[in-house]
C-alpha cells in the first residue's frame, strides 16, 4: 500500500491551492466553499485527507453520499455522531443519543454569552426532531410524529442546521461533503442551508464529486454572495510523474518497461496505478536488480485492465475477507459492522480483524484502504455468484426494516425496496417502493416521487397499477407538467380499452382526472367531454362525491372556453352536490373554484363571500391547505379592491401557515401575491426580491409553472425599470422553461413581452414574429 503522501506526486500546487484557501477563510472568519471535480480513482479524497493532514488545527468532518438507492447523508452522519449502534437496544441507543447531547449543551456554556444562550434555547426545541430522525423518538403523541410530513421534514432540516451552528462555535472544522452527484435536491439545500448560516465561526466546506459523461460538474445550488468560491478541477497525473509515484513504495526505482506497463494499464489514475503495483507485487511479478524494478515475465501476460488485476487479487485473499467485502459491497457506503456480522458468519469478520484487513473495509471516513473504494464495491458485487448475491440482498433488506419500525425516512424507504427488489421478493419491493413514492410526495419532492412511481407501475397488476398511474398523474400536477400527466393518463386509458370487460368505474375516474388536465391545458373540447362521460358514470353509480368534483372541473372547462354565466351555474352546482355529500374538503373545494369563477366575472363580492365561508369551515375542520387556499383568495380579493394594507394583512397570515405547514408552493405563491401588491404600489425593486424568491422556491416544489410565472413576472417589472437587458433574459428563461413543459400560457407570456421588448429597441421585424408565435399558441388554447 502506498503511503498517503506518495499519492501528493504532481499534485503539490492543488495541495498548496486548497490550504491557503481554507486558512485565508479561518483569518476573515468568511464562509466558503471549495469544489474539487474529478473523474473516480483521480484522487479526491486522497487530496481532502492530505488537506487535513496539514491543517491540524482544523477538524475535518466527512459526509458521503453513497449511490445506494435511497442514501440519506446527513441521517447517516447523525448516527456516526451520536454513536447509535442498530444491534444495541433502544434504551442503550437513547443514552448514548444523551451523553453526546448533553455534551453539546455544556459547550454553549463556554462561548458568548447572547449568541450561545439562543442556540441552547433552540437545541432544546429541535432535540426531538433529531430523536425523530435517528428513530429514537418513540412517542407517538410528540410534536414530531403529529406534524404534517412536510412540515416535519423542515423542522429537521431547520434542527441540522442549528445542530451544525453549535458545531461552528466548537473547534474550527471544515465540513467534507462527498461524492455530492449522490445527493438529493433535497440534501443540497440543506448543505446550501448549513453553509450560508452565519452563526458562530465562518464555515468552511470542501465538496467532491464526479462530472457527468459530458464533462458537466454535479449540480450544487447556487449560495449567497458572501459565501467565497473556489473551484480545483484534478486531472490524471502525467507520465513523467510516474516514476516518483513508483519510487514512493520505497521499493527501487523503476526501468523503462515497468513504467510503459503501468502508464499502459493505469494512465494517469493514482487509485489504478497503486492497484497494478500491488498486483505486481502480491504475484511476484516484480523483480529487483541492477538497483532497477524490473517486470519478472513479458508484460504481454499480465492481466490487461485494472478491473482483471482487482478481480486476480480478490482471488487471492480468503473465503473469509470475501465474504465480508461482498457484504460490505452490497450495503454500500455507509455501513457499520454491526450490519456485516448481521449479514455473514461472526468467525468471518474475526478472521479478518486476525489478519488485520479490518482498514480495507471498516474505515468509513475517507477511507484510504483501496477495497472501500466505490469502483471496487461495484466490481466486488460483480463477483458474487446470483443465489448468493440475492440472498445478501435479502438480509440487508430485513436488516434496515428493522432498523427503521420507529422511522423511516423516504430515502431510507427506497433503500429497504432496493434491497428487496434486488433479493427477489417483489411484493415486498412494491411495499416499501409505494410508501416511498408517497414519502417523497408529502415533502414535494416530486422528481423522486415520480421516479419511483414509474419504476413500481411495470411492477403491478390492475386494479393497482391503474391507481398507481393516478398517483403519478397527481405528481406531475403538483410539479406543474400536466403533458406529463396527460399522456400518461391517455395510455391508462387506452389500456383500459384493450382489456374487455372494462371496467366502467376505473375508467371514470380515470376520465375525471384527464379531462381536469385536458382542460387546464387548452385541450377544452376534449376536456370536456372525458367529464362529461365520466359524470354520466358517476350520476349512475349514484357517487356524489365524485359527481361534485366532475361539475366543479366541468365549470372550469366551460370558464376556460368563455362560458361564463354556464361555469357559474355549474360551480353552484358543484357546493350543492359537496353539502349532500357532508364532506368538509369537498366543500371547501368546491367554494374554492367557485370564488375564483366569480372573480373571472369581477364579483368581487361574491368572490369574498364564498372564500370567507371556505377559510371558516377549513379552520373550523382543521383543513390547513383549503385555510392556506382561502387565504390567497383573499389576497386576490383585497388586491382587486385596491385595499393593499388588508392585502398585506392576509399575506402576513398566509406565509405563517405556509411556513409552518412547509408548504413550499404556497409560500411561493404568498410571495407572488405580495410581488404583485408591490407592482401596483410602484416598488420594483421590492417586486423583484419577491418574484426572485418564487424562482428560488421552485427549486424546492419542482412546479415550472409556477416557475414561468415567476420569470413572467420578473421580466415586466424589468421593463418597468427600462432594465431591458435583464427583461430579455427573463422572458428568455420562461420561453425555454414554458417549451420543456409544453406550457404554452407560459409561452405566450413570454412571447408577449419579448415582442414588446424588441419593439421598445426598435427591432420591429423580430417583434412581429414574437407576436406572430404568440397569436398561434392563443389560438390553439382558443384564448
Amino acid at each position: 500500500m502506498i503511503p498517503l503522501r506518495g499519492v501528493m506526486v504532481g499534485r503539490e500546487h492543488q495541495l498548496l491551492r486548497a490550504v491557503n484557501f481554507i486558512l485565508d477563510l479561518s483569518m476573515e472568519e468568511s464562509n466558503g466553499i471549495l469544489f474539487i471535480w474529478a473523474p473516480p480513482g483521480i484522487g479526491k479524497t486522497r487530496l481532502v485527507i492530505e488537506v487535513d493532514r496539514s491543517i491540524p488545527e482544523r477538524d475535518f468532518i466527512f459526509i458521503e453520499g453513497s449511490n445506494a438507492a435511497g442514501s440519506a447523508p446527513f441521517t447517516e452522519f447523525l448516527e456516526k455522531w451520536f454513536d447509535q449502534n442498530p444491534a444495541a437496544a433502544p434504551e442503550q441507543n437513547l443514552d448514548a443519543f444523551g451523553s453526546i447531547w448533553e455534551g453539546l449543551i455544556l459547550t454553549l456554556s463556554i462561548g458568548l454569552p447572547g449568541e450561545c444562550r439562543d442556540l441552547r434555547r433552540e437545541m432544546e426545541k429541535v432535540r426531538p426532531y433529531i430523536e425523530y430522525t435517528l428513530g429514537l423518538n418513540l412517542d407517538k403523541e410528540s410534536i414530531a410524529f403529529r406534524l404534517e410530513p412536510a412540515q416535519r421534514a423542515e423542522k429537521i432540516n431547520h434542527a441540522l442546521m442549528t445542530f451544525f451552528d453549535v458545531l461552528a462555535l466548537q473547534d474550527p472544522s471544515v465540513i467534507v461533503l462527498e461524492n455530492v452527484q449522490w445527493f438529493s435536491r433535497e440534501d443540497l439545500l440543506t448543505a446550501k442551508r448549513i453553509i450560508e448560516s452565519t452563526a458562530g465561526a465562518g464555515r468552511v466546506f470542501i465538496v467532491t464529486g464526479r462530472p457527468d459523461e459530458d464533462g458537466n460538474s454535479p449540480y450544487f445550488p447556487d449560495t449567497a454572495s458572501y459565501v467565497r468560491i473556489d473551484t480545483l478541477p484534478l486531472d490524471g497525473l502525467p507520465q513523467a510523474s510516474i516514476k516518483s509515484f513508483v519510487e514512493e513504495f520505497g521499493i527501487g526505482a523503476p526501468e523503462e518497461k515497468l513504467l510503459e506497463f503501468l502508464w499502459d494499464r493505469a494512465g494517469g489514475v493514482p487509485l489504478f496505478l497503486e492497484q497494478a503495483v500491488d498486483y505486481l507485487s502480491e504475484t511476484g511479478s516484480i523483480e529487483s536488480g541492477g538497483g532497477k524494478l524490473k517486470l519478472a515475465a513479458p508484460h504481454t501476460e499480465k492481466p490487461v485492465s485494472i478491473r482483471e488485476m482487482f478481480i486476480s487479487r480478490m482471488l487471492l485473499m480468503s473465503d473469509s475477507f470475501r465474504r465480508v467485502a461482498m457484504a460490505a459491497s452490497v450495503l454500500g457506503g455507509g455501513f457499520r459492522r454491526s450490519e456485516i456480522e448481521a449479514m455473514v458468519p461472526s468467525e468471518s469478520v474475526d478472521d479478518c480483524l486476525r489478519t488485520g484487513m479490518e482498514k480495507h473495509i471498516f474505515d468509513m471516513e475517507g477511507s484510504s484502504g483501496s477495497f472501500s473504494h466505490i469502483l471496487f464495491r461495484e466490481w466486488i458485487s460483480e463477483m458474487i455468484p446470483v443465489s448468493e448475491l440475492r440472498e445478501f440482498h435479502l438480509k440487508a433488506g430485513r436488516i434496515l426494516e428493522k432498523e427503521s419500525e420507529s422511522y423511516a425516512s423516504p430515502s431510507r424507504l427506497e433503500r429497504i425496496s432496493d434491497h428487496y427488489l434486488f433479493g427477489g421478493d417483489n411484493g415486498k419491493a412494491a411495499s416499501f417502493m409505494e410508501l416511498a413514492a408517497e414519502a417523497y410526495a408529502e415533502v414535494f419532492d416530486n422528481r423522486a416521487a415520480s421516479r419511483l412511481y414509474r419504476k413500481l407501475i411495470p411492477m403491478l397488476d390492475e386494479p393497482e397499477k391503474t391507481n398507481t398511474e393516478l398517483k403519478l398523474s397527481d405528481v406531475y400536477k403538483n410539479a406543474g407538467l400536466l403533458n406529463k400527466g396527460i399522456e400518461l393518463l391517455s395510455a391508462t386509458l387506452e389500456r383500459i380499452h384493450g382489456c374487455p370487460p372494462v371496467d366502467v368505474y376505473c375508467e371514470a375516474l380515470v376520465m375525471l382526472k384527464l379531462g381536469a388536465y385536458m382542460s387546464s391545458s387548452g385541450m377544452l373540447a376534449e376536456g370536456e367531454e372525458m367529464l362529461l362521460n365520466c359524470l354520466a358514470v358517476f350520476q349512475e353509480s349514484g357517487d356524489i362525491d365524485n359527481q361534485a368534483l366532475a361539475v366543479m372541473q366541468l365549470g372550469l372547462a366551460v370558464r376556460s372556453a368563455g362560458r361564463i354565466d354556464e361555469a357559474i351555474d355549474l360551480v353552484e352546482r358543484s357546493i350543492d352536490l359537496a353539502r349532500k355529500s357532508g364532506k368538509p374538503n369537498l366543500i371547501c373545494a368546491a367554494l374554492y373554484w367557485s370564488a375564483i369563477t366569480y372573480r373571472q366575472t369581477g364579483n368581487y363580492q361574491k368572490m369574498k363571500e364564498c372564500t370567507e365561508e371556505q377559510v371558516e369551515l377549513a379552520e373550523r375542520s382543521g383543513i390547513i391547505k383549503s385555510i392556506i387556499m382561502g387565504y390567497d383568495n383573499l389576497m386576490r380579493v383585497h388586491i382587486y379592491n385596491r385595499d393593499y394594507e388588508a392585502a398585506e394583512e392576509v399575506h402576513e397570515k398566509l406565509r405563517c401557515a405556509a411556513e409552518k405547514t412547509a408548504n413550499w408552493a404556497a409560500l411561493s405563491t404568498a410571495t407572488s401575491k405580495l410581488g404583485i401588491i408591490h407592482i401596483r404600489k410602484g416598488e420594483w425593486g421590492s417586486a423583484t426580491e419577491c418574484f426572485e424568491k418564487c424562482v428560488s422556491l421552485t427549486e424546492k416544489t419542482g412546479n415550472l409553472r409556477a416557475k414561468c410565472a415567476a420569470l413572467g413576472n420578473l421580466a415586466h417589472v424589468s421593463i418597468e425599470m427600462e432594465d431591458l437587458g435583464s427583461a430579455l433574459k427573463y422572458s428568455t428563461e420562461l420561453i425555454d422553461t414554458a417549451s420543456t413543459i409544453g406550457f404554452r400560457t407560459g409561452l405566450m407570456s413570454g412571447y408577449s413581452r419579448m415582442g414588446y421588448i424588441f419593439s421598445l429597441r426598435g427591432d420591429y421585424e423580430s417583434a412581429l414574429d414574437c407576436i406572430q408565435t404568440q397569436i398561434e399558441h392563443a389560438e390553439y388554447l382558443q384564448d
